[in-house]
């Protein structure tokens, strides 16, 4: 589906810790919506690609297949349902390890339901060996439980209680918070011992491989978009991209911000970034006409998919997105 907002233009603003809030921006922005699996607020039904609509591309990349469908040779329409069921399962249980270290994260990092000290990178080996760190980690969890369990919480709060009841985590009785919190604190030792083998390992020939089977989260910072900002100019400037040339664009997981690895930022709603910081390049670099261009959105979760959505009818509304722009 698609949905067209205008958005308007207001002062960037500075809050009390010093990051630009800004108010984004005039532009008319399309942006579709595609996943093959995605929520709204009424069920949705998932559709996964089918054999017929597959096999013309898996023969144009047979040497790069994966392993499992290079092993299911030759395929059919039974293996190839069986393998795209199965990679969705893996998908899904990536998605729900990545929230949960966006928990652990808000658990070391959060700022605005504690005054307990951080769990940064030299505390978080200690975590389970310093009574020191026990005590603090321990006290973090507790103000965290209540934050989750208040009726006021935050949005981000809010989403993050709905994924651990998703789980089968309760707030309603003091047994069911305190069984809460001990999953808060079991996913931190998950997340330490993580860090402890990724910083012990040596380095790999291709270090991205080393994500290949973690948790998938959905935080973003600006550093891709600056990257981006940069490829984008080299290409005006060498005439690879010419003035207003670019009319259409897709962006393939842009993310979504609540509370990111680098500082555990959460006194802001959860965000995605990319969608306006790319158009601001595109725009300010005259490569797009700003009342023409059309962004395509495409994500493997629900919740950016869900949250664009909103974001969208909310514009529709006439209400402004606030992006909160953090110096990592």
């Amino acid at each position: 589906m698609s949905f067209e907002s205008h958005m308007h233009p207001n002062k960037p603003r500075t809050t009390a810790n010093g990051q630009a809030a800004v108010k984004v921006a005039s532009y008319s922005l399309v942006l579709l919506l595609l996943a093959a699996s995605s929520r709204s607020e009424s069920p949705a039904h998932s559709v996964f690609i089918s054999w017929s609509e597959a096999r013309s591309s898996l023969a144009a990349y047979s040497d790069s297949l994966p392993e499992a469908l290079r092993s299911a040779a030759p395929l059919d329409e039974s293996k190839w349902a069986a393998w795209v069921a199965t990679s969705d399962r893996e998908v899904r249980a990536r998605l729900a390890r990545g929230q949960e270290d966006t928990l652990s994260n808000l658990l070391r990092f959060g700022v605005t339901f504690t005054h307990e000290y951080r769990i940064d990178d030299e505390y978080l080996p200690k975590f389970g060996h310093s009574s020191l760190v026990d005590s603090f980690a321990d006290r973090r969890a507790t103000d965290l439980v209540r934050a989750l369990a208040s009726p006021h919480s935050a949005e981000g709060f809010r989403e993050m209680r709905a994924f651990l009841e998703e789980q089968g985590y309760s707030f309603e009785t003091a047994a069911a918070r305190l069984r809460a919190k001990k999953v808060l604190l079991e996913n931190l030792a998950r997340l330490r011992d993580d860090f402890v083998k990724a910083h012990s390992e040596p380095a790999r020939e291709n270090r991205w491989q080393s994500f290949e089977a973690r948790g998938i989260s959905l935080d973003t910072n600006l550093w891709p978009d600056f990257d981006l900002d940069a490829q984008l100019r080299a290409m005006a400037q060498n005439g690879s991209l010419q003035p207003g040339s670019v009319r259409r664009i897709a962006i393939i997981g842009p993310g979504l911000d609540f509370v990111n690895k680098q500082q555990g930022y959460d006194f802001y709603p959860p965000q995605t970034i990319q969608p306006f910081a790319v158009l601001d390049s595109l725009v300010r670099l005259k490569l797009a006409d700003s009342a023409a261009i059309e962004i395509y959105t495409l994500d493997i979760s629900a919740s950016v998919n869900l949250h664009i959505e909103r974001a969208l009818k909310n514009a529709a509304a006439g209400k402004s997105y606030v992006l909160q722009l953090p110096q990592h």
